[in-house]
């Protein structure tokens, strides 16, 4: 049963403490009194979703709680357990709800915060609220189960199969995460055998990989060394005698600046040097 409703800043209200008793309580008022509000409130804590404008004009967050004495609830208090949610008192449970004036909202269960959907769950199992279209509620196929539930009195066998299901849902979800850890390995098995297999057959020989990589450093800068093979080539070719240590020391700079990328130009480079030491 509902023991104690806590509002502050919601809609009208600044502040309200509703203390509820056992027996029957009647809540009377003039229309604008306040009666629905309180009602909403309520729905609020057990996970209704909130309207734009339920913040108290001039506050910037209001607060809903709600307290409810489970000890005779037994489904709400194996549901709880279930959840890993009781409150340290297994005969009490708070809801509590928060809204700001920027729309966020946030609702907790005995302090630990919760989806909306989750406290909804719980609250069908807390509070009863009769309106005028309450006969829609007996079309609803949960509400069928939990009536043949309570007329056995079975409702502790509901929730070890409950228990049951829901330890069954979790282990089928570990396997299928764990099938797909197995295919996605066996996926990369065949990829590497499918390389061991390539390389095996291309059967390459000690340094062919070094040799490949030079090939393909000097292939990748082959307009380059075109361009200064023709530099060298023309400074070399020129007939002007007077300048021919100059020229040649140009050629040797441009020489060295590739030697670095192409071993194979070691050789020209020294008998270039060894030219430039003779003029």
């Amino acid at each position: 049963m509902l023991t104690l409703l806590s509002i502050r800043n919601y809609a009208i209200v600044s502040s309200l403490d509703l203390e509820l008793k056992n027996g029957m309580t009647v809540v009377s008022g003039e229309t604008g009194a306040g009666k629905s509000i309180m009602l909403d409130a309520l729905g609020l804590a057990l996970g209704k979703r909130a309207e734009s404008d339920a913040v108290r004009t001039g506050a910037k967050r209001a607060e809903i709680s709600a307290v409810f004495d489970i000890s005779k609830l037994t489904e709400a208090q194996q549901w709880l357990k279930s959840h890993e949610l009781e409150a340290e008192d297994e005969n009490e449970c708070l809801l509590r709800r928060t809204l700001t004036d920027d729309g966020r909202s946030r609702a907790y269960i005995n302090g630990h915060p919760c989806p909306l959907a989750r406290v909804r769950e719980l609250g069908e199992l807390l509070v009863d609220i009769h309106g005028q279209h309450e006969h829609q509620r007996l079309l609803k196929r949960d509400y069928h189960r939990q009536l043949l539930d309570a007329f056995a009195q079975s409702e502790e066998l509901a929730a070890e199969v409950r228990s049951l299901y829901q330890s069954w849902q979790a282990k089928s979800q570990e396997l299928v995460r764990l099938q797909s850890l197995s295919e996605e390995a066996n996926a990369q098995l065949q990829l590497l055998s499918y390389q061991t297999e390539e390389i095996n057959r291309l059967n390459p020989e000690s340094g062919e990989l070094e040799t490949l990589e030079q090939e393909q450093k000097e292939l990748a800068n082959a307009g380059a060394i075109l361009q200064r093979g023709q530099q060298i080539n023309q400074l070399l070719g020129d007939s002007d005698a007077e300048h021919a240590s100059a020229l040649l020391n140009h050629a040797l700079q441009l020489l060295q600046q590739m030697e670095s990328n192409h071993p194979a130009l070691t050789q020209t480079t020294e008998m270039l040097n060894t030219a430039l030491i003779q003029v």
